[in-house]
């Protein structure tokens, strides 16, 4: 899964499961993904921005049914109280997800700094030489060219495999033909 293939709005809610600790091990995986992980430290500052808004809007909302019980006289003395408690759990509820959201800004922050700008270069590089592996195979298999050690060697580093120290070099398989 690429960036490009998901919407906005679902990469925010994967953002938010994430610091939630409700996301999957694949969500976490594909936020981490090189070419995510910049996305990923947008939606979180995207986050933090909207979450600050809730507040002052939860703040302004407090004061004005605060100073609109306080007109009702006695009447109003336990809206007062009630609306005062309301907001300010439900003030409280966002700070502490505010919290959790920058730390987890700071942690995706010190992956881009580990990483620097050749993170997703790194990537690309990658992607890059496997491309190229596989272009080269296509090659020789479409102009009916024998494949040689080091080109078998290549293609099994495609699978995780190392076999590059079980060539044997040129000149010593001539010498051994020459044993023989």
């Amino acid at each position: 899964m690429r960036s490009h293939v998901i919407s906005d709005d679902a990469f925010a809610h994967m953002v938010s499961q994430e610091v939630k600790n409700k996301a999957s091990e694949e969500e976490r995986q594909f936020l981490a993904d090189p070419q995510n992980v910049h996305r990923w430290l947008k939606a979180l500052s995207v986050l933090l921005d909207h979450l600050d808004d809730q507040i002052e809007e939860a703040t302004e909302d407090m004061e004005s049914d605060v100073e609109r019980y306080r007109r009702l006289g006695e009447d109003g003395v336990t809206m007062v109280a009630e609306s005062r408690h309301y907001y300010e759990e439900k003030i409280a509820k966002i700070k502490k997800f505010r919290f959790y959201v920058s730390r987890k800004t700071s942690e995706v922050e010190r992956i881009v700094e580990r990483y620097g700008s050749g993170f997703v270069d790194e990537e690309k590089k990658l992607i890059m030489c496997r491309d190229a592996i596989l272009a080269h195979r296509m090659y020789l298999l479409s102009n009916d060219i024998e494949t040689t050690p080091a080109d078998e060697a290549l293609y099994e580093a495609l699978e995780g495999v190392w076999s590059f120290d079980k060539i044997k070099d040129e000149e010593a398989v001539k010498e051994e033909i020459k044993k023989d």
